[in-house]
């Protein structure tokens, strides 16, 4: 199993093990083109988390070094999908109140709704589960390998959206 793989593993089961509900893994997200993906996608007391994974192998787990292993590109591929999410959330009440309406930073959530169904994100983010969310955070999860079977693991809070 290649490193990545190995590390999406072990934080999927590091987060289920504390109370989180695994909606997706490696998640493509697209509004007309592919905007990125998410690693995991996991639900925990009204806030959703957009869980990106970086692997290393080390031989020690010393000095994290965040701002290393997320590109600036990569960080805003994140912030736009928490910004489609949130315009999927308001969208979806909109139309329950018979009021559907363009937000969040020029995201037409008539794009959002139209074109997520490629991905399979309108489907994870049902009416249900939108309903529930307030937050939704972006989350690094480091995972280092010391060795085969032994590994540390560090989330890291990067940014947050509500509703």
């Amino acid at each position: 199993m290649k490193i990545g793989k190995k590390g999406e593993l072990c934080a999927k089961m590091f987060l289920m093990k504390h109370g989180y509900v695994i909606l997706a893994l490696n998640l493509s997200v697209y509004l007309g083109k592919q905007v990125g993906e998410i690693d995991i996608l996991a639900l925990k007391n009204q806030c959703l988390y957009i869980v990106e994974v970086k692997s290393t192998v080390r031989s020690n787990s010393v000095g994290w070094i965040t701002s290393d292993i997320l590109t600036h590109k990569k960080y805003s591929r994140l912030k736009q999908i928490r910004i489609i999410i949130l315009a999927m959330k308001s969208y979806s009440l909109n139309e329950e109140r018979g009021l559907v309406r363009p937000v969040a930073k020029r995201v037409s959530t008539r794009a959002c709704a139209r074109h997520t169904g490629q991905d399979r994100l309108h489907d994870v983010l049902s009416a249900g589960v939108l309903g529930q969310v307030r937050w939704v955070k972006i989350v690094l999860a480091e995972v280092v390998f010391l060795s085969d079977t032994v590994y540390d693991i560090q989330f890291t809070h990067i940014n947050s959206g509500y509703y």
